[in-house]
């Protein structure tokens, strides 16, 4: 058995190495590490736009702060490296502590090991690399400290949503899923035990899989204790107007890729369905039916997962109690060859889906992994042009590589809005696609250099006005215009 773990160890390690990405492959990845550089060497708190020239006065609400704190950390002493260790050790948590106590049944190795596998496949494809890996750890342990609740009915459990959701808010703004994702839970308890005050079990309300009124009223008392104690951030209330804001936020949802639906046609969709099926199948085959608080928890997270891709890992782990309520045995002689196959196919999945979300950050742009570095160095010397309308996709990597250029916007800014509350994303996407105003904004923003990819509409259209711009660069990746 201990042969067979680190087996499928081996084949992990292995599958990480072949399918991990550059962290600049994120393109918010360069202002992480700045934001984090002048919290730790200043000792302050963003409270206003650090970076773009554009909104310098706005109140920047960064929600990651924590966390940008430790990213900086490991890349100042161990660099790329130093950051992919860093999410290495949390996919490592997620993935070998705290997703195999969702499981419902024993596992054996080889189930265990697929397991393994497939998380590290969606992770890989929505968030391994990114600040969201704390929002998923998070959601797991919540998950995890009910069903430790229920099994042990240990009402001193309950005390650990309080450090939970504290570090939490801390850490990432992803903790209004948590809060929401308890009320629910708690919800759906509530009703199940009164369900069962006046009723028998039935195939989906069973006394063993309820709260008992000691652990529910606990849960209950603890958590709405964590909420306010999720205001000691540096932010204060202003990290859930934040939060309501990106939720509210329609623009970001037609504009940028991982906030876009689940497409049905695309491989990730395709993952969300075959999954569903199995689910579907195995409901049927089951003489037991699911725990209605896992079954309504897996409907409302597909569809969430199906409308946006940034959140379908989500609906992946809210599947795993009743995807392992079967066990399921290769025979010894097969799993390395199984193993091989299945590792194989992951692979190529992941190779499809993986430019959906590490290529370009927002539709209809060039792969954003290609940076303008050739761009950035010929503009050294022209320190007259600092006002630069730049791709949203570059705007992290200027910050990384030129601290002191500030940008027309980057991947903060993705829900700003100006005084007059318009959406800048949207002020943006309108100036870059040529749309009605778009010469306004450049002369309202006093724009005097254009950095842009050569199949961007505006470029195109600086082109056509030879009296206005004058093209000075020009590569594969970028080309760059100067106003005369």
């Amino acid at each position: 058995m201990k042969n067979q773990f680190l087996f499928f160890v081996l084949v992990f390690v292995t599958f990480l190495v072949l399918i991990s990405p550059d962290p600049m492959s994120d393109p918010d990845f360069g202002w992480h590490i700045r934001a984090g550089e002048r919290i730790v060497t200043t000792h302050s708190i963003p409270r206003i736009d650090w970076f773009s020239y554009t909104l310098p006065d706005y109140s920047w609400v960064n929600h990651e702060w924590l966390q940008d704190s430790i990213v900086y950390t490991f890349w100042k002493f161990g660099g790329l490296f130093g950051v992919q260790l860093w999410y290495a050790i949390l996919a490592s948590i997620l993935i070998f502590l705290l997703l195999p106590r969702l499981v419902t049944n024993k596992l054996s190795t080889e189930v265990s090991g697929i397991l393994a596998l497939l998380t590290a496949g969606f992770l890989t494809s929505t968030a391994f690399w990114r600040p969201q890996i704390i929002t998923i750890i998070f959601f797991t342990l919540i998950l995890v400290l009910f069903k430790k609740i229920k099994n042990t009915n240990n009402t001193g459990l309950a005390l650990w949503f309080v450090p939970l959701f504290f570090f939490w808010a801390n850490l990432h703004g992803g903790f209004a899923i948590g809060i929401c994702l308890t009320a629910w839970i708690l919800f759906v308890e509530y009703f199940k035990y009164d369900f069962l005050q006046y009723n028998k079990e039935n195939q989906f309300i069973r006394r063993s899989e309820t709260l008992t009124k000691e652990t529910w009223l606990a849960s209950l008392k603890w958590f709405s204790v964590s909420i306010p104690l999720t205001l000691l951030n540096p932010y204060g209330w202003r990290i859930y107007e934040e939060a309501i804001r990106t939720i509210r936020d329609p623009i970001a949802k037609q504009i940028i890729t991982e906030w876009l639906p689940t497409q049905i046609s695309s491989p990730l969709g395709a993952l969300i369905i075959i999954f569903t099926i199995f689910l579907i199948t195995l409901f049927v085959l089951r003489e037991d039916r699911p725990d209605l608080t896992n079954l309504t928890l897996i409907i409302l997270f597909l569809i969430i997962g199906l409308s946006s891709y940034r959140h379908a890992i989500f609906f992946i782990i809210i599947c795993i109690p009743e995807l392992t309520r079967i066990r399921i045995t290769i025979p010894q002689s097969k799993i390395k060859t199984f193993g091989t196959i299945l590792l194989a196919t992951c692979v190529v999945i992941l190779a499809q889906i993986k430019p959906n979300f590490f290529g370009s950050s927002v539709q209809n742009t060039n792969n954003s992994v290609s940076y303008p570095a050739d761009a950035l160095t010929f503009l050294n010397g022209r320190q007259e042009h600092t006002r630069i309308f730049n791709s949203y996709g570059w705007g992290g990597y200027i910050i990384f590589e030129n601290p002191d250029t500030k940008t027309f916007i980057d991947g903060r800014m993705a829900h700003w809005q100006t005084d007059d509350r318009k959406s800048f994303l949207k002020i943006y996407d309108n100036t870059s696609k040529m749309r009605p105003g778009w010469q306004k904004t450049l002369e309202e923003y006093d724009v005097n250099l254009v950095l842009v990819q050569p199949n961007e509409p505006i470029a195109e259209g600086l082109r056509l006005l030879p009296t206005l711009w004058e093209k000075v660069y020009e590569d594969k990746i970028a080309l760059i215009y100067i106003k005369k």
